[in-house]
């Protein structure tokens, strides 16, 4: 008698469970014919080709499957190429949209073909913190970048200008923490002259920390808000910033903005740690509206001092428009309580 309510019980399981899987990919059919897309939480993603590359950035852009799956924000794109030199190419889309910010991660290999020929274009152009990058072996990664002019006419929906790594860094769960190094350009192309900051905005309150090794020869120019590092660090963001590398001198220079050594424009609240000396080459800094050795616009925001720097060097000239110059910041405003500065703390020269 046992046995038979027994196997009563698990012919019963069987049809429950019949019964909640037909439902699923009914409800599942449905929505996909209502155009409700179910994005996965994250898929693992191996491109073993620039074309491979190139239309996943393509498929995010547009919203549509990329080998079968819709694409998600927190998706892995494990780079495994083994053949040519190139990641991306003229065709790549910069990945990520201002409703579906990138937030997952990218893997490298430790050696070979981990650089991101980027045609004046950026790695992203919405992502989050909570993007990650390591190599193979699971190590923390760097995202190594190179600069080119774009030898084709432009894919649909192709940025051919825009910041270096990313256009909009907006906030996730976690604090970012990302090595990134610019190198020269060596190829039967010609290398970009110049790119609109690392970072061209940081959104309130996210948190950034940025190693930047600069080994290229490229100039800041853009026609918003412009630094080295961040055109726009948003109100209450934190920017950590380390800069390393050689070469010649830079400039940063903004047409339409405010422009400054490392940040065009702080907003209230922000604050901005130098944890290594100045190492940016930045020696002009120009803008059309404010421009500083260190920040072109600062409203009610801080500067700090971490790693144990104890002293930031400014050096060059500055160029002002219709607003205000200095070898710190070009426009101080403070609208709440005064902000003391240690002018000990710093050293200035023009170059």
């Amino acid at each position: 008698m046992s046995i038979n309510r027994n196997k009563n019980l698990i012919n019963k399981i069987k049809y429950v469970f019949l019964f909640i899987t037909t439902l699923l990919i009914i409800v599942a059919i449905s929505l996909k014919g209502f155009g409700i897309r179910l994005h996965a939480s994250g898929n693992t993603v191996n491109i073993n080709s620039v074309n491979e590359m190139n239309a996943y950035a393509d498929a995010y852009y547009n919203g549509t499957m990329y080998n079968g799956v819709y694409t998600s924000p927190d998706d892995t794109l494990n780079i495994a190429i083994n053949s040519g030199t190139e990641i991306v190419n003229d065709g790549y889309i910069s990945i990520g949209t201002q409703s579906k910010p990138f937030a997952g991660k990218i893997i490298v290999p430790n050696t070979g073909k981990n650089v991101f020929n980027l045609y004046n274009c950026p790695l992203f152009n919405y992502v989050t913190t909570d993007f990650t990058i390591e190599f193979s072996d699971h190590s923390a990664g760097v995202v190594n970048i190179t600069r080119q002019v774009i030898a084709e006419t432009p894919t649909a929906n192709t940025l051919t200008s825009g910041s270096l790594f990313a256009n909009h860094v907006v906030a996730g769960t976690n604090a970012a923490n990302w090595s990134i190094n610019l190198a020269p350009y060596s190829g039967d192309r010609t290398e970009a002259s110049n790119f609109e900051s690392v970072i061209g905005d940081i959104a309130s309150n996210a948190t950034v920390t940025i190693t930047f090794t600069n080994n290229a020869n490229l100039n800041v120019v853009s026609s918003a808000n412009a630094g080295l590092i961040c055109g726009t660090l948003g109100s209450d963001a934190t920017l950590n910033v380390t800069t390393a590398g050689s070469g010649s001198n830079l400039s940063v220079t903004s047409s339409a903005g405010s422009a400054g050594g490392l940040v065009g424009r702080m907003e209230e609240g922000s604050t901005l740690q130098f944890d290594s000396v100045n190492n940016s080459r930045v020696t002009s800094v120009s803008g059309s509206s404010n421009a500083g050795g260190i920040v072109g616009y600062f409203e009610d925001a801080n500067l700090a001092f971490g790693g144990g720097v104890t002293n930031y060097t400014v050096s060059g000239s500055i160029t002002s428009g219709s607003g205000n110059g200095g070898g710190l910041i070009g426009n101080y405003v403070n609208s709440e309580s005064p902000i003391t500065f240690s002018l000990e703390k710093y050293t200035i020269s023009n170059g």
